[in-house]
């Protein structure tokens, strides 16, 4: 739907823009399927997994935050670095340093991707194992290598820092009252 402002004392001066009214803020990812992914795909198995997805999850930032919301019910996802570039279609890669959940990874293999998510529950991942099976496969149904792995995690909203770091000014202040005189 297009609009056109007009601002009355400038005139001559018109402001043109387009609003998609109830539409979603990003376009959807494309199914790939199949493969479809499975939380068996990575060892320490995934909590839940989305795709196999179209194209590449490093330019389409703004859906796979979407698509990592709906499989963990989290928001502020943001990617924080490639942990594996390349591959062969099972293998490892390290986790540096080692993370602990809520995060996701990204499995990127030939034209496609696909997302597993880690809960709170999964603790200390320094090494992560993984097979391509539920990312890519050829016409032969045979798996594809890896191209690339993608770390996520959720970043806290700067409300909620500031409610963290109020909280811990409290502390500090109970703790220099107790402090004996």
């Amino acid at each position: 739907m297009n609009f056109k402002l007009s601002t009355p004392g400038l005139a001559g001066l018109a402001v043109t823009f387009s609003a998609l009214l109830g539409a979603p803020a990003h376009a959807a990812l494309t199914s790939a399927a199949p493969p479809t992914c499975s939380v068996l795909n990575t060892i320490a198995n995934a909590t839940s997994c989305s795709g196999a997805w179209d194209g590449n999850n490093k330019n389409q930032d703004a859906d796979v935050y979407a698509e990592l919301t709906t499989l963990s019910g989290l928001s502020g996802w943001l990617e924080i670095k490639d942990v594996s570039t390349g591959g062969s279609t099972s293998g490892s890669f390290t986790i540096s340093p080692a993370v602990s959940g809520p995060f996701a990874i990204a499995l990127k293999s030939s034209n496609n991707f696909s997302l597993y998510y880690y809960d709170s529950s999964v603790t200390n991942v320094g090494l992560l194992s993984y097979v391509t099976d539920g990312v890519s496969t050829n016409r032969n149904g045979k798996p594809q290598d890896l191209s690339h792995a993608t770390l996520y995690q959720p970043v806290p909203e700067p409300e909620t820092y500031a409610m963290m770091l109020a909280g811990l000014a409290g502390l500090g202040f109970i703790a220099r009252r107790r402090k004996p005189a």
